[in-house]
């Protein structure tokens, strides 16, 4: 598997029952640094959220499935972090069959933490957006991709049982795409 080597080195920097500490006689590293590749001394959330990147660039589901598989096993506080930092990086790339995958890995959580990491979805998917793709009139020839997908999802999910959980989530994602420029109010 591509990530025996990471998973080598998350596994041997992890350790599930300390707090990730930086000894003093290692620098800290800057995430933006780490981008570039895995960088073992970084603390191992860190060495993750490079992982779960690359695995969303990749748009390998295997590779995103093992990357969470390892994130659990070593790191298993920082598991709700991670997925919203995916779901939001899965949103922004316009990944539909990684955010299916990763929609799948919260079915289980309570509805209130479901509604969380969907807020962190929609932030990415309006920061994907470009201005317009948000019109709300529906006279855009063009879908709206991830931002549709997520507020249908969202739908499924809270519309019937939590109807004021879904009316919250639709007046997140048109104020994340305002906030951006995308709320599709400046067209003629």
């Amino acid at each position: 598997m591509a990530l025996g080597g990471w998973a080598q080195t998350f596994a041997s920097t992890a350790t599930p029952s300390q707090p990730s500490v930086v000894p003093p006689h290692l620098a800290v590293v800057e995430y933006e640094k780490t981008l570039q590749g895995l960088d073992p001394t970084a603390p191992p959330e860190k060495q993750a959220k490079v992982a779960l990147d690359a695995a969303i660039a990749s748009g390998d589901v295997e590779q995103l499935r093992a990357v969470l598989d390892q994130i659990r096993l070593h790191i298993p506080q920082e598991v709700a972090t991670l997925m919203m930092h995916a779901l939001r990086t899965t949103a922004v790339q316009d990944n539909l069959v990684a955010m299916q995958f990763l929609l799948a890995q919260i079915t289980g959580c309570p509805p209130q933490q479901v509604f969380e990491l969907l807020k962190y979805a929609l932030d990415g998917a309006a920061a994907r957006e470009s201005p317009g793709a948000m019109d709300l009139e529906g006279s855009s020839a063009r879908g709206h991709g991830m931002m549709d997908f997520l507020l249908g999802a969202a739908q499924k999910v809270f519309q019937g049982a939590f109807p004021e959980q879904f009316l919250q989530l639709v007046q997140h994602a048109v104020g994340a795409a305002a906030r951006r420029g995308n709320s599709g109010t400046s067209r003629c």
